[in-house]
């Protein structure tokens, strides 16, 4: 075999040779590549998720800057990201109305490295918004108090007693939402009503005293809204500190009693909703203490109907 044929073999074996390894390094490089794609998208909704989750927690406190900003660090902590950016607005604001959660995280990269980017900086924001005072309402309980220009810390009876100063007699400030009887009085004051009420909507007055269904609902059932309190994260709250979702809290419609029509039955408008913290029930009489209170499932706000009396109950809306 000839010099020059045996050199032509070489160099195409070489030439073979060099393109597998060039193509080996290219796929490494695809490889990594796509490693780092996959990571990096990974990392961004984790990070989103975690946001959401800080923003929408903290939304529920505002505007309690304070506690605002402790829910949004346990609620991003517990999605994994223990040292959020938390901003408020208005910025200085003593009472801020949005709440602003950006959530980082450095994600080291394999193809980045061969190209001088060793790493790489993942972020995500979320923004809530408390709503102007809710115009629309589930999970009301079965009551309604009077329109006052209600303060946190006021306390007010929400359920009277026999002998009481009934303005409708026969009347205990109840409320049938949608003419049932004292069964759904029952579960609707236990639970909350599952329907949707709305300001200007006229609902009917409940009419007795019910001192057997209230007092299960409320207090001797093994899962009535005192019982269900005394589990954790409850347990330790008031009406000037407590967690979302409390069974003391209710939400209840502001009604105008006095324009009732008649006595017994009848029909009785909403006006806006109010927020209370129970704090006593001796049997027939309930009070309760007023709160400022954030339902991001329940309360909703609708800028197309007239605006709600405000009662202290607002709605949570994610902004982005």
């Amino acid at each position: 075999m000839s010099f020059q044929r045996r050199l032509g073999k070489r160099g195409r074996r070489g030439a073979i040779l060099f393109m597998v390894l060039t193509g080996v390094i290219a796929l490494c490089g695809v490889t990594a590549l796509a490693v780092d794609a996959g990571r990096l998208y990974m990392v961004k909704q984790a990070a989103q998720n975690a946001a959401d989750a800080g923003a929408m927690a903290g939304g529920r406190d505002l505007p309690y800057q304070t506690k605002a900003q402790t829910s949004a660090g346990y609620a991003t902590a517990a999605n994994g990201f223990s040292s959020p950016t938390i901003t408020f607005f208005p910025t200085g604001s003593s009472k801020p109305q949005q709440i602003k959660v950006r959530c980082t995280r450095t994600v080291p990269l394999l193809f980045g490295a061969f190209v001088g980017q060793s790493q790489s900086l993942v972020a995500a924001q979320a923004t809530v918004s408390r709503t102007p005072p809710a115009n629309n309402l589930q999970g009301a309980a079965p009551w309604g108090v009077l329109p006052q220009d209600y303060k946190p810390g006021q306390v007010q009876t929400l359920k009277l007693g026999s002998g009481g100063n009934n303005i409708v007699p026969g009347n205990f400030n109840a409320l049938d939402y949608d003419g049932s009887g004292a069964s759904d009085y029952y579960d609707w004051l236990k639970w909350g009503f599952t329907g949707k009420l709305q300001v200007k909507q006229w609902v009917l007055s409940e009419t007795g005293n019910m001192v057997g269904p209230t007092d299960k609902a409320v207090k001797n059932d093994t899962d009535s809204r005192f019982n269900r309190a005394l589990l954790t994260p409850w347990n330790d709250d008031s009406w000037s500190g407590f967690d979302a979702g409390n069974p003391r809290i209710i939400t209840i419609p502001i009604i105008d009693w006095n324009a009732a029509t008649k006595d017994g039955k009848t029909y009785v408008q909403i006006l806006g909703f109010a927020a209370f913290y129970i704090n006593s029930y001796n049997g027939q009489q309930i009070t309760g203490t007023f709160v400022e209170y954030v339902d991001s499932v329940n309360a909703s706000y609708d800028p197309t109907m007239d605006p709600a009396y405000d009662g202290g109950v607002y709605g949570a809306r994610m902004d982005g």
